[in-house]
């Protein structure tokens, strides 16, 4: 995925809730993530993605990344 947007998403129940990896410039914002094994995560070979204004509820982890580079993460709401 390169120069995307994924937003104003609803994920429920899923095992890994809003997950990308070997992504690059993209936005994720104004998603709700819920009861998902992982809220955010940013995976290996990913760079300068930014995410915003997300609502991440009851996931664990709430955000993650793994061995990226420049990423940007603003205004999360997280609620267990």
């Amino acid at each position: 995925m390169y120069n995307s947007i994924a937003k104003n998403n609803i994920v429920y129940n899923e095992p890994l809730g809003i997950f990308i990896s070997r992504s690059h410039s993209n936005q994720i914002y104004n998603n709700t993530v819920s009861n998902s094994g992982n809220g955010i995560n940013v995976n290996s070979g990913s760079t300068d993605n930014k995410m915003y204004d997300n609502t991440i509820m009851n996931s664990n982890p709430l955000l993650g990344a793994s061995t990226t580079n420049n990423q940007k993460s603003t205004s999360q709401q997280a609620r267990k």
